[in-house]
């Protein structure tokens, strides 16, 4: 695995913290999968708790080249 990851904290969004830009992401997306890296970065604290949800719906809704690795966060609380 290389040694970069794509992280999901600030994901390209239309209006508000979670209406994704999905056209863009998934450019996004497709040239760092290109590129041969394969980590995403997630929390369920970025994007008021979507940004786990804007990779799923980029590979279940596509045709995705393998799986990626995902990592996410687990008992953070940052109110």
């Amino acid at each position: 695995m290389k040694n970069l990851g794509f992280g999901m904290m600030r994901l390209p969004v239309i209006s508000g913290a979670t209406d994704f830009d999905f056209e863009q992401l998934n450019e996004m997306v497709d040239a760092f999968l290109e590129a041969g890296y394969t980590y995403f970065d997630t929390s369920f604290v970025y994007h008021d708790g979507k940004s786990e949800e804007a990779p799923e719906k980029r590979f279940c809704g596509s045709r995705a080249r393998g799986f990626p690795c995902r990592s996410g966060k687990a008992g953070s609380d940052y109110r």
